[in-house]
């Protein structure tokens, strides 16, 4: 299963079992363009609320820890997977709104950050679980809403990627860090609209790696 793919699935597992939602991702095989953005550089703002400092440490498998102050208490300790990737943390506001941050892996493993974007955005109109007739995955495809955005911030410079599936849409917001790819996501109903984008930004400028 490829490295987007594997932060799709779960994701989509965590949001099912406890965040109150769906993530991401008919039958179309063809890449998709990487339609270029604008660039977007972040500043903290003092009017947003972060009153919870999330403080993951650096794992054995190389993972950077970094410190970031969040909305809300994530929902689990950070956990490495069996492939080495790392679930950082996740949780869920109000409006059926969940943020996670996921470290992939090194490079080295994983490709860099033109090679992730490449095939997520390559995945765009495929079925997000293959072979899961009896999933309630089985017809979950991703579709990719507007251009790709180069975000700058204290959590690095890297690109932004908004999707949708169904009536849930996300953006993930990637970087690249001594090493290894690093990613906050943020899933929201599409009612909801951006009502959440600013407080998921100001948590990207107020990043302090280790």
């Amino acid at each position: 299963m490829s490295v987007p793919a594997r932060i799709v699935l779960a994701v989509l597992l965590v949001a099912l079992v406890g965040l109150g939602g769906a993530y991401w991702w008919v039958t179309r095989s063809t890449p998709q363009p990487e339609l270029v953005g604008e660039v977007r550089v972040l500043t903290v703002d003092p009017a947003i609320e972060l009153p919870y400092l999330l403080e993951i440490p650096t794992d054995p498998n190389g993972c950077p820890g970094y410190t970031v102050p969040a909305p809300g208490e994530p929902r689990y300790a950070p956990a490495v997977a069996a492939d080495g990737s790392r679930s950082d943390w996740a949780m869920s506001l109000e409006d059926g709104v969940a943020l996670l941050g996921v470290c992939f892996g090194p490079v080295s493993e994983v490709g860099d950050l033109d090679d992730v974007i490449d095939e997520l955005l390559d995945s765009v109109g495929e079925p997000l679980v293959e072979d899961s007739e009896d999933s309630v995955l089985a017809d979950v495809v991703r579709e990719q809403v507007g251009a790709v955005d180069e975000i700058r911030s204290a959590h690095g410079d890297g690109p932004a990627v908004t999707t949708t599936i169904g009536s849930m849409v996300v953006t993930d917001f990637y970087v690249e860090h001594d090493g290894f790819i690093h990613a906050v996501g943020y899933l929201r109903p599409e009612s909801v609209g951006d009502l959440y984008l600013p407080t998921v930004e100001a948590m990207l400028a107020s990043w302090s790696w280790d």
